[in-house]
């Protein structure tokens, strides 16, 4: 892969081999090419459209030789339609300085690790309580932030939990 700037044009070399027809002794070279492209990330696959060879390299044939390797590949590479091609395999190919990585923040710290001895229901909250008044009962709110239902008594100033579908509360 030699470039590919913007993930637009596809500038690649590729190593290729040529032999006579009926022969089995082979010439191997190299192309550079070049082609349009257009990614689709959701099927992970790159459609090179407008493909074009730029150079052909075959340094162990005579001069003849070449011109007629490189009149063979431009007969054989197809001007229209595209050709798929894994865009895994093209990313495995780029040099990674021509990736704009994003870093991404991630707080690699561990967790507390909380152990109870007897049976404990573990309650989340999303940052401090928030609690919102229940309709029926001035006195009765309910936290809107947890994973848990859990009610707060203002006259009291007891928290309750749902501990289970039964509708038993335990006070917290």
């Amino acid at each position: 892969m030699e470039e590919w700037p913007n993930f637009e044009c596809i500038v690649f070399r590729s190593a290729i081999s040529a032999a006579r027809k009926g022969e089995s002794q082979r010439t191997y070279g190299t192309i550079l090419a070049r082609g349009a492209t257009e990614v689709s990330k959701e099927k992970k696959l790159v459609q090179i459209y407008h493909r074009k060879v730029d150079s052909v390299s075959f340094p162990d044939a005579s001069p003849t030789e070449q011109q007629a390797i490189r009149a063979a590949i431009k007969a054989i590479t197809p001007q229209k339609g595209a050709v798929s091609v894994s865009l895994d395999l093209i990313i495995a190919q780029l040099d990674a300085s021509q990736l704009n990585i994003h870093k991404a923040n991630f707080d690699l710290t561990p967790p507390q690790i909380i152990v109870s001895q007897k049976p404990a229901v573990f309650l989340i909250y999303n940052g401090k309580p928030l609690l919102k008044s229940v309709a029926a009962n001035n006195n009765l709110m309910f936290a809107i932030n947890t994973n848990r239902a859990v009610f707060f008594d203002t006259q009291s100033s007891r928290y309750y939990l749902l501990a289970d579908k039964t509708g038993r509360l335990l006070t917290v």
